[in-house]
């Protein structure tokens, strides 16, 4: 897809007429026209989520009042399955107002909609509309969970990660998923060996939403499966533990080998020493293990950025993960930019930087960003 393309204008008349024509084929007293008309009204004042909304509202107008006819129909109109690893937006944008429509119009009839939550995650996904069900219907829906975990397809295996995480971004909240972590965890169980990366990396984003919940609990199962001789496992491991190690946890820090760091900086600077907005500087580190044996070292550096409110947000960045030689000196160079992106708007203001050595702060150094 253009980079330049905003997620809600997939949703336009094209698309409309793509849907309807593609039900009609199956159902032939779909009325196109009458479709498009009721997708499309108002349409440029509609941001993403009221577009799916009204799409998936136009579809509820054109099929039949009883859901168990309704999903036969919809089973018939769905496009062809996701082929390998996919993602959900390979192509997958005029299944998410069906989805919708399956998530707000199927909860009275689970015999008919469940089923299509597993024919529509092989398209899609229904990470969003599988959690009423399992709001509705959590026991149900864990023992169907179960079976999907033991799927063929990598797609219906993901979903049974990703649908119950508990901060899963732009999902309703489950408060039985919160108040259930040992169910979900027997979900991940199931998963933790699984060799499909989607999969993988969905049950490590799981788990990194448990570390937000209860880092204990995460801890503990990450402890656990970091004995596993699994290659699946080891990468969800070490994945799942990624912002805990930028954070200097030492439970995740010793699970990869990081002891506590003995290391002299002898320089750490920021150039120049004010920088515009819009403008790039670089990072001048020099440091050397003083341990007597070699030690594997993640070496970062975090920028406070100073927010709209004058208060800063400290972000974390990546330098260097070797093993260091006892005695060894480690020199590093790098550039940084405060040109304005949509995932960061930079401020003027004194932005401290830090360097840290396996979770440890080691020395600090001041830039400033000027309008």
């Amino acid at each position: 897809m253009a980079e330049t393309t905003a997620f809600k204008d997939y949703y336009n008349r094209d698309a409309a007429r793509a849907i309807a024509e593609r039900f009609a084929e199956v159902f032939p007293a779909f009325d196109v026209q009458r479709f498009v008309r009721r997708a499309t009204r108002g349409l440029s004042k509609l941001e993403f989520k009221q577009r799916i909304a009204q799409f998936s509202d136009a579809l509820g107008s054109q099929l039949p009042e009883d859901f168990a006819d309704a999903a036969t129909i919809i089973a018939a109109a769905l496009p062809e399955e996701l082929d390998g690893d996919d993602g959900p937006l390979e192509g997958g944008f005029h299944v998410w107002p069906i989805a919708h429509f399956v998530e707000t119009s199927g909860i009275g009839a689970p015999d008919a909609a469940i089923p299509l939550l597993r024919l529509i995650t092989t398209r899609f996904t229904s990470e969003f509309a599988v959690r009423p069900y399992i709001a509705a219907y959590p026991e149900r829906m864990i023992a169907q969970l179960t079976e999907w975990a033991r799927d063929d397809n990598e797609h219906v295996r993901r979903l049974v990660s990703e649908g119950t995480r508990t901060r899963l971004p732009w999902a309703t909240r489950v408060p039985w998923l919160n108040d259930n972590p040992d169910e979900r965890l027997a979900l991940l169980e199931l998963l933790k060996e699984d060799p499909a990366r989607y999969v993988q990396r969905s049950v490590a984003n799981h788990l990194n939403d448990i570390v937000k919940d209860d880092r204990e609990l995460a801890l503990d199962v990450l402890e656990r499966w970091s004995t596993i001789d699994n290659d699946a496992t080891q990468w969800i491991v070490r994945h799942a533990s990624r912002n805990l190690i930028k954070e200097g946890e030492p439970r995740a820090l010793a699970l990869f080998g990081y002891l506590p760091p003995s290391v002299t900086v002898s320089s750490f600077e920021f150039e120049p020493k004010r920088v515009a907005i819009g403008d790039a500087g670089r990072l001048l580190l020099a440091l050397t293990n003083d341990a007597p044996d070699a030690r594997r070292l993640v070496i970062d550096y975090a920028v406070h950025f100073v927010k709209s409110n004058g208060s800063t947000s400290r972000k974390v960045f990546k330098l260097v993960d070797r093993e260091v030689a006892a005695g060894e000196r480690v020199t590093v160079r790098r550039a940084h930019s405060f040109v304005q992106r949509s995932t960061r708007k930079h401020y003027a203001g004194d932005h401290v930087v830090d360097v840290q050595v396996n979770g440890v702060i080691q020395a600090s150094c001041l830039v400033v960003v000027t309008d």
